[in-house]
């Protein structure tokens, strides 16, 4: 009778992959890798891919390099969107002999169509991984069978198997921190992100949730302060280059009103000195003066609401358990609070949008008064109650490949769909309408004694000089500065 052969996870090469590469860090990626070095798996490298960053640890060439020198596993993390950078990502792996994984919303939502048609793809695994992907990785490695692990997608005698549907991370308090030890740093604007909670139960129409799911998870007050203190402790130089900011990346940060002003209460009592920053997940629903302040003294001195809509019947549809009065309130309790910068999030297209709903939008963005605004025609992606409706309701604008979603990404400033009610040339009109109001905020906001001192004071020669007179022409003669001053690449940004 023969042993079992014990595993030698520190031999093992572990790389973990994201084909396209954003401004902020993959909180997911950074907690599978804590996950993995606690049971073990030491030799773990990461490749953030985007190669108009200009940066060879962000480069294809990089990620091909890490394979070229042996990995014995290749994760590959995929947005809808990136699926297409994904697939291409693991063709160049199984050329290098790994064993390819794939995870994130869009190969847990399309698993069963990338395992019968992508030949290099080995295995796809679904929903949140803390509580599963180290035994998942043992067994692969020992080529053991795999399936009484849940969520796994992969081939039973060349066909599709699925173990059933994974189970969420209940006690996210039992996960260790997210080990931020494979970021580049220098590559990212804001390094320092932190998850307070998980999942959201609102039911937008347009929000998949086939990761984190409806089921509100919060981490308690001292678990996250905790958290912070660890960061400013252990990262004190990349933590200081970010103005000491740190960026809140939950789905729904105060869905806990309670939750969250313990958090704030705390961060203000022990002066950890930090900037807390939300571009996403503030809810104008669970609100009030007390917390807006909080949040002013603890160090954010920006905020975003997801306002989505100023017709009353739109915001109902939606699903957001919102309505117009909630959004003026939340405005209003903002500015009591002492922010200067309110801004709000706007979409054009939502399911019953006509052209009188979407100018509804835009006069309710310049009733609040709002500091910015931004605006987004919809985003449509597969698996979402928003794409079941226009499947019968609309007509898509763009030729959908099977894995290709690139031309429906997240803020792209072209319609991707129609309906009668209202067409692609209204969609264009409305949006055009709506820039202007984005674009005049923007310079009103910029065009400010301070800021032209500041801006003078950074010319120290004719290079300078040259770079500032074409950043001031694009500023003044671009169609969406919206675009320039929030969604711009990084290269000069993180050139050395």
């Amino acid at each position: 009778m023969s042993s079992k052969i014990v595993l030698n996870k520190k031999n093992k090469n572990i790389l973990l992959v994201q084909p396209e590469s954003t401004r902020q860090p993959h909180n997911g990626i950074m907690f599978l890798s804590a996950v993995l070095k606690k049971a073990g798996y030491k030799n773990i490298k990461f490749a953030a891919i985007n190669d108009d960053y200009n940066k060879y640890e962000r480069s294809s060439k990089y990620y091909e390099d890490l394979l070229k020198k042996g990995q014995d596993i290749v994760a590959i993390t995929t947005a809808t969107s990136t699926l297409k950078e994904a697939i291409n990502c693991a063709k160049l792996a199984k050329k290098y002999k790994a064993i390819t994984i794939f995870g994130g919303p869009g190969a847990t939502d399309m698993q069963k169509e990338l395992i019968k048609s992508i030949s290099s793809l080995d295995y796809v695994f679904c929903g949140e991984a803390e509580n599963r992907i180290v035994e998942f990785f043992d067994k692969i490695l020992n080529k053991e069978d795999i399936s009484n692990i849940k969520g796994i997608a992969y081939r039973k005698n060349k066909k599709y198997a699925f173990t059933g549907a994974p189970e969420l991370v209940i006690d996210l308090e039992s996960l260790p921190y997210a080990d931020r030890s494979i970021l580049d740093f220098d590559s990212y604007m804001t390094p320092m992100t932190l998850v307070t909670s998980r999942g959201c139960p609102y039911n937008c129409c347009y929000c998949w949730k086939s990761i984190h799911g409806n089921k509100w998870r919060g981490r308690s007050p001292e678990n996250v302060i905790k958290e912070i203190e660890y960061l400013i402790k252990n990262y004190e130089k990349p933590f200081n280059k970010s103005n000491r900011t740190i960026a809140i990346s939950d789905d729904n940060f105060n869905l806990d009103l309670n939750r969250i002003k313990d958090i704030l209460k705390e961060i203000i009592r022990k002066k950890l000195n930090v900037k807390i920053a939300i571009s996403n997940g503030f809810h104008v629903k669970t609100i009030d003066l007390e917390l807006l302040q909080l949040l002013k003294k603890s160090g954010c001195d920006e905020l975003w609401f997801g306002m989505e809509s100023g017709n009353e019947e739109i915001l109902t549809n939606l699903g957001k358990g919102i309505n117009k009065d909630m959004i003026r309130r939340a405005v209003k309790l903002a500015k009591e609070a002492g922010f200067k910068t309110v801004g709000g999030n706007f979409i054009l297209g939502l399911p019953g949008e006509t052209k009188k709903t979407a100018m509804d939008t835009i006069n309710f963005a310049k009733e609040l008064k709002l500091d910015l605004v931004r605006f987004n025609h919809l985003i449509i992606l597969p698996n979402t109650r928003l794409w079941n409706w226009a499947e019968k309701n609309a007509r898509f604008l763009n030729k959908i490949d099977k894995f290709d979603f690139r031309t429906y990404a997240t803020n792209n400033t072209l319609p991707t769909f129609e309906t009668k009610e209202f067409t692609e040339q209204e969609r264009i009109e409305c949006y055009n309408i709506a820039l202007k109001l984005t674009n005049s905020l923007i310079k009103k906001r910029a065009f400010t004694l301070n800021n032209a001192v500041k801006f003078i004071n950074k010319i120290k020669n004719l290079n300078d000089l040259k770079r500032s007179v074409k950043k001031l022409r694009r500023f003044i003669f671009g169609k969406n500065l919206g675009e320039v001053v929030y969604y711009a690449p990084l290269k000069k940004e993180v050139e050395k």
